[in-house]
């Protein structure tokens, strides 16, 4: 592998770890807020649930592809404070817990499909002003 490629593997990976301490701190927030007992099950779930969130995200910046990185960064910031939001506001009373991260689940659905098309409409663009 040549230097620049290590440089920019390095780059996403740091981002990756980044992202992934951000969402599982926010995820033991959430337990914190709603005086949840947690266990090492949910310490685990979170933890998987933050690296898979945190791999599609930087796979984007890996990939180059800066729009869905964006996008998906966006939704991300978007989705933990809606989860937040639900666990104060306590607004699904004794279901807040599954409510919210229900909830962050279903923002980051809409994330990466919107990150998909958008960086796909960017990608044709590219394509269709280099025939021309």
């Amino acid at each position: 592998m040549n230097k620049a490629v290590k440089k920019y593997l390095k780059k996403s990976m740091i981002l990756m770890v980044l992202i992934l301490i951000v969402n599982f701190l926010s995820f033991i927030c959430v337990g914190i807020v709603l005086n949840i007992n947690i266990a090492s099950e949910n310490i685990s779930g979170f933890a998987l649930l933050s690296i898979m969130v945190a791999s599609i995200i930087a796979i984007g910046h890996y990939l180059d592809k800066k729009t869905y990185f964006i996008t998906m960064l966006i939704f991300n910031v978007i989705a933990i404070f809606y989860m937040l939001y639900i666990s104060l506001n306590k607004t699904a009373e004794n279901w807040s817990d599954l409510v919210s991260i229900i909830s962050y689940l279903f923002t980051m659905g809409i994330g990466l499909i919107t990150a998909t098309i958008i960086q796909s409409v960017v990608i044709l663009k590219k394509r269709l002003q280099t025939k021309d």
